[in-house]
């Protein structure tokens, strides 16, 4: 992958950021704060290991700025950790570290008690892995709804493709449970208010 196509979505994360720093209390968008576990389905090429799974697991800070009532633009900026995969006492990949920097565009349609979400979007990963590139582009397809009234403020799908040359398969599934940072510092506000 050219390594110029990094400039893509760090130029995208960079440019919210300025809506992020500077947007009002009345300012439409949400700031979530997740925990995430899956899998990773693994193949690399000219190796006898064959299609393997590694379970995945981490956290996620995502931002969703709404352009109207259906459209949101937004990233999400993860930390997420690949355990060892266990074949019989075999380990054919070991653990290891990654970030993911992932701007991202959805759909929202809203129901009187929740909201279905969509989302995709186009990444990169550093990852600290001795078996693949440490920076890769990855990308990113989600579907979830959101709960009003509750303090889960969102459940979430979500497949990624990693663009590795030297993978004949890296896909990864994950389930995302999500808190809404504002709602949440608004409460704390609200009461720490009526105290006094």
């Amino acid at each position: 992958m050219n390594k110029k196509l990094y400039i893509i979505p760090i130029s995208l994360f960079l440019v919210t950021i300025p809506f992020i720093l500077f947007a009002g209390e009345n300012a439409d968008f949400e700031l979530d704060v997740s925990i995430f576990s899956g899998t990773s389905i693994l193949n690399i090429k000219e190796t006898s290991y064959n299609t393997k799974m590694v379970p995945v697991a981490g956290i996620s800070l995502s931002s969703y700025f709404m352009a109207g009532r259906v459209f949101s633009y937004g990233f999400e900026f993860l930390y997420q950790y690949s355990f060892k995969s266990n074949y019989n006492n075999y380990y054919y990949y070991d653990s290891y570290h990654s970030f993911y920097l992932i701007p991202n565009i959805g759909l929202h349609l809203h129901r009187s008690m929740l909201s279905y979400y969509f989302l995709i979007g186009l990444g990169v990963s550093y990852s600290f892995s001795d078996y693949h590139n440490k920076f890769y582009m990855i990308s990113s397809v989600g579907a979830g709804i959101k709960l009003k009234k509750s303090f889960i403020q969102a459940i979430l799908l979500n497949y990624n493709h990693s663009f590795l040359k030297n993978y004949k398969t890296y896909e990864t599934i994950k389930i995302y449970v999500s808190i809404n940072v504002r709602n949440i510092v608004k409460k704390l506000h609200n009461t720490g208010g009526d105290k006094r």
